[in-house]
């Protein structure tokens, strides 16, 4: 890594928004083409431990956000060093979304909720990201706060699993190089329910969460003939991108990976197309409560640079005040805040002056709907656009 000044860092600004529940056009679809063949019979097997190849404390960096898409790119200015962003969800301030959807069974707004509808998401007890997509035929993007250094030269990986042996063809893996809005990405998906484990290579163009998305198949049902097919079992991913090109690594674990798919396409390389993390939708619907149905693990992501998640409650309440937290990730001293500016819709601008690496505020909203909420960390040389995402207010029941 380059030797760099302490004043490229002192100009260095990080932004992040936060998104507790999404509920318009996150990401979505399930599989195309033929119909599928018939559902086999669930197969329960031994559950493999995950990979142990990334240390037991997560070492989050890179210039990111969690949450749904927004309206319209914004601009970043990043901290200029590079390194290695490994997550095993240990630590909940990592910056991920948080979903909860708040469900009644006789509320027939649920059953007509804009796509892809309600969703779970959630760090689990003792590590591990849990997921849940509810409406059939519909999915969901899960952003990581993490981005990539380079959008043509970077490699991430996860250990990845079902968790209910019932979600037939359902599919679940890992997005990059996707927009600031997430309608723009690559994707490669593993369809449950198939044996050997099939998988897709896809680029969505106006990704919003349907069926009807439109997409190009870089890669078609390809089959993995290493892969756990059982049941709750434990595979491993792999994306290595270089230049115009990628490839797609597939396997039980981390050490025993091998190449399923090379891929030529340059579509989406620019400095816009720096967004990742994992995806999942459903054949079938799920169960409108927080059930994870797939869990990912060991998240790695090479090179990242440095960034600030937020995180906070997953429901608001309508007249009842919310914490939030800005958590500053960096490598050593790479960048050094002096303050944190808080923006939310229908207040004013609250500046707090801190050298910390976390800094916390509450807000409430007296009306329900959509609220945007934006932090920025900085310091006096800091320049830059901000991020605007959103939180839910719902009426107290």
């Amino acid at each position: 890594m380059l030797p760099v000044t302490g004043r490229q860092f002192s100009a260095a600004l990080m932004v992040l928004g936060l998104v507790l529940i999404c509920q318009t056009g996150c990401a979505a679809r399930p599989p195309s083409g033929a119909a599928p063949p018939a559902r086999p019979e669930a197969v329960q097997t031994a559950e493999p431990s995950p990979s142990t190849l990334f240390p037991a404390t997560p070492r989050p960096v890179a210039p990111g956000q969690s949450g749904p898409p927004t309206s319209g790119p914004a601009s970043i200015a990043r901290a200029i060093p590079s390194f290695t962003f490994l997550d095993n969800f240990a630590n909940p301030a990592t910056g991920w979304p948080v979903y909860d959807f708040v469900y009644n069974p006789e509320d027939k707004e649920f059953w007509r909720s804009p796509p892809p509808g309600p969703a779970y998401a959630h760090y689990l007890p003792g590590g591990g990201y849990g997921v849940n997509t509810v409406r059939a035929w519909e999915g969901r993007a899960y952003p990581s706060a993490a981005r990539v250094a380079s959008s043509t030269a970077f490699t991430v990986e996860a250990d990845m699993r079902p968790l209910q042996d019932w979600k037939w063809y359902s599919s679940y893996g890992l997005f990059f190089n996707a927009s600031e809005d997430l309608r723009q990405m690559y994707a490669v998906r593993i369809f449950q329910g198939s044996s050997p484990l099939q998988f897709q290579v896809l680029r969505w163009s106006d990704f919003r969460g349907t069926l009807d998305d439109p997409r190009i198949l870089l890669a078609d049902f390809k089959t993995c003939e290493t892969c756990n097919a059982g049941a709750l079992a434990w595979n491993h991913m792999l994306i290595r991108r270089h230049g115009d090109a990628f490839d797609v690594y597939l396997g039980p674990d981390a050490a025993h990976l091998t190449l399923g798919a090379s891929i030529v396409d340059g579509a989406l390389t620019s400095d816009r197309h720096t967004r990742l993390g994992f995806y999942q939708d459903n054949f079938e619907w799920a169960s409108a409560s927080p059930i994870h149905t797939y869990e990912f693990n060991h998240f790695r992501l090479a090179p990242s640079t440095s960034f600030v998640a937020v995180t906070g409650p997953g429901v608001i309440l309508a007249n009842t005040a919310a914490v939030f937290t800005a958590t500053v990730f960096t490598e050593g001293a790479a960048f050094q805040p002096s303050y944190y500016r808080w923006e939310a819709t229908g207040h004013s601008a609250v500046m707090h002056s801190s050298e910390r690496l976390q800094d916390t505020i509450s807000f409430s909203w007296g009306m329900t709907g959509t609220q945007a909420i934006t932090v920025t960390a900085g310091n006096s040389a800091s320049v830059g656009g901000a991020l605007a995402l959103w939180v839910t207010a719902v009426p107290a029941r």
